[in-house]
């Protein structure tokens, strides 16, 4: 299975308030696609100590999105990604979406907890442990970083799996 890369660049995330806010990137299937998060660095670029506890999250509510980054292919001879799409810029969260932002879950996939202030996190999944996103509806989104607290700019990669 081919896999792609998504990068951000010095990126601030957005507080999540009332369960409603804009994650770095959210990856969004179409109704025969599956992707399989499988891996996701995050380092921090603050000059001061800051706290940011950054969440991967199954929305319960879908947002709509405007900005998407092409995923780049880790092996030059895969094909290009399709069925699926990444949204989020590399140097931006997927961007300010009003009343279409997603409605994020009350419970996370997964936390990841840093100090911006150079502290970095590397999550790698387990075999067989990766993070699903599947077919159209909820559960084919998947909110990637978001902020549950905590507000420092940082910037990373997030590998994903086409299935």
């Amino acid at each position: 299975m081919a896999k792609y890369s998504l990068s951000y660049v010095n990126v601030d995330p957005e507080e999540i308030v009332a369960n409603v806010g804009d994650p770095i990137k959210a990856l969004v299937c179409g109704a025969t696609a599956s992707v399989a998060l499988s891996e996701i660095y995050i380092a921090g670029e603050e000059s001061a100590s800051a706290i940011t506890e950054l969440v991967v999250n199954r929305p319960t509510v879908q947002g709509t999105y405007a900005n998407f980054q092409t995923p780049e292919r880790l092996n030059p001879f895969s094909q290009a990604a399709s069925g699926w799409q990444a949204a989020g810029q590399a140097n931006d969260r997927t961007g300010t979406l009003g009343a279409n932002r997603p409605t994020w879950a009350t419970n996370d996939i997964l936390n990841l907890t840093l100090n911006c202030f150079a502290g970095v996190v590397r999550w790698v999944a387990p075999p067989n442990s990766e993070i699903i996103a599947t077919g159209s509806g909820v559960a084919g989104e998947l909110a990637v970083l978001g902020s549950r607290g905590g507000t420092g700019n940082v910037s990373g990669h997030v590998i994903v799996e086409q299935l």
